[in-house]
């Protein structure tokens, strides 16, 4: 039961990088096509 929980937490922690950096992503995308426009 210990692993699952575990688990658990380790998917919810990568879901939320996962986001962030698919945010960055695209704020730094748009900031360089507004750069280079």
């Amino acid at each position: 039961m210990e692993c699952d929980r575990i688990v658990a937490v380790l998917a919810c922690i990568a879901a939320f990088i996962l986001t962030i950096k698919e945010r960055e992503i695209r704020v730094t995308g748009e900031y360089s096509g507004n750069l280079f426009r």
